[in-house]
């Protein structure tokens, strides 16, 4: 680790020890049966900040450790559906998004630890400023074929107002958010995960009005041999 990533986790944990106390006070204090419901309001305000927090420093955390990826020759196509299952089961905003997988499509080189959390943070994203107008789902987890044989495209699509383009050159930059509770570190953190994995992650702007961000991922390839090329 460098240290750069040494400081950043040391601080990380020195916040994290004050801000368990503090959260654990608050839960505790929104349990009285003394309080009035503003001081009830006023609690849970604090504890979702906390929480905000919280989240941010698990994000600095996992730049900081980051490993080598421990590449997975995953079978796509069941893969996604376990993952879209268990993504389900944590976000009942899921029942929004609409998946498909090419049959066609069988196994693709990556980290499945590293490729759940980019996937997690796309569709969150994408639930997050999805329109709820017209009918739905507003929000869509595709896997395709790439134009270029050896990888495969994941899509995650919503159709939402879309990155200004002022705003696209920046928004895989750490701390860059135009959201209110954003941290501004999951598509820079989701963008590197692509990148430590022979992937790719962009963003552009559908001629159909729609917001796609693609994860262009290398298929895996068998020799007659048995090898993994």
């Amino acid at each position: 680790r460098s240290y750069v990533g040494l400081l950043a986790s040391g601080l990380a944990h020195e916040i994290r020890n004050p801000l368990s106390a503090a959260s654990h006070a608050t839960q505790l204090l929104g349990e009285s049966s003394a309080l009035e419901a503003e001081d009830h309001r006023l609690a849970d305000i604090v504890r979702s900040h906390v929480g905000r927090i919280d989240g941010i420093i698990e994000n600095v955390l996992q730049i900081s450790r980051r490993e080598a990826p421990r590449s997975n020759r995953i079978e796509l196509e069941k893969w996604l559906q376990k993952f879209f299952d268990d993504y389900k089961a944590a976000v009942p905003e899921a029942g929004e998004v609409a998946v498909h997988c090419d049959p066609d499509l069988q196994h693709i080189d990556f980290d499945e630890t590293h490729l759940h959390q980019v996937l997690t943070n796309l569709l969150n994203n994408a639930l997050r400023h999805a329109s709820s107008e017209g009918p739905g789902p507003h929000v869509h987890l595709r896997c395709t074929q790439d134009e270029n044989p050896r990888y495969c495209l994941i899509q995650v699509s919503d159709n939402g107002p879309g990155i200004g383009d002022g705003e696209q050159a920046k928004i895989f930059e750490p701390f860059y958010t135009t959201a209110q509770q954003g941290s501004g570190l999951g598509l820079y953190i989701s963008r590197d995960l692509c990148e430590i994995n022979g992937a790719e992650l962009e963003y552009h702007r559908g001629s159909d009005d729609r917001s796609y961000f693609n994860v262009r991922a290398p298929i895996s390839v068998v020799q007659p041999a048995g090898k993994l090329i």
